[in-house]
């Protein structure tokens, strides 16, 4: 009988070690499954960025002219801002930019009358709940920054006196559309802030650039 309950009490040892390691092995895979699906789901996430800065890039190839400059209000008004973009819209009525791609370089070149600047550009994306915003990353060459290019003193944003305040999309956001005849549009937009005000947040405006394609 005694040796009964000793083989007994060594079963029952066994058999819950076994357990034990089995679950620990479960929970083990699990884990590994768990972290390896979220690798490939990473990864897959940046094929798809990239994928998409790429066909951005390519999409912007072309020349484009100017046909509208716009300031557009937010639920802060900026009179100073808005009479600058009206200031340099009344003096890029024949503005051009070019986009081109030259080996593996790709590069810009705009044009204003007799003034001229040239560089490179790229495509970042930023990807904000599940939409990708296309932005326009310029590294200059000849002339000046393709901001004050585009948009003249505009360009100088004066410091917030807001106590917080953060960029909605840094930099200069790409869109593509048509218009009615079926031409091409490109929207080069600067986004407001969000500024926390003492009545709540508020948001700044937008500087609009409209361009139809030339070729």
């Amino acid at each position: 009988m005694r040796q009964i309950t000793i083989l007994c009490v060594v079963f029952l040892i066994f058999y819950s070690c076994s357990i034990s390691e089995t679950v620990h092995t479960t929970q083990k895979t699990q884990t590994e499954r768990k972290n390896l699906l979220k690798s490939y789901g990473e990864i897959r996430r940046q094929q798809d960025k990239r994928t998409h800065e790429f066909t951005v890039q390519d999409q912007l190839i072309g020349k484009w002219k100017l046909v509208s400059l716009t300031y557009e209000e937010g639920d802060d008004l900026e009179p100073k801002l808005a009479i600058q973009v009206s200031l340099a819209a009344s003096t890029r009525q024949h503005l051009t930019l070019e986009f081109f791609r030259e080996y593996a370089r790709y590069g810009y070149k705009g044009r204003n009358g007799t003034l001229e600047v040239e560089g490179d550009y790229k495509i970042d994306s930023l990807l904000y709940g599940e939409k990708l915003y296309p932005v326009l990353k310029f590294t200059r060459r000849e002339g000046e920054t393709i901001e004050r290019f585009l948009w003249g003193e505009a360009a100088k944003r004066e410091e917030s006196d807001a106590p917080f305040s953060r960029s909605l999309i840094p930099g200069v956001s790409v869109t593509f559309s048509q218009d009615e005849s079926g031409e091409e549009l490109l929207q080069l937009i600067r986004y407001g802030r969000m500024e926390l005000h003492p009545e709540g947040w508020v948001r700044t405006g937008d500087i609009r650039c409209t361009f139809r394609k030339l070729k």
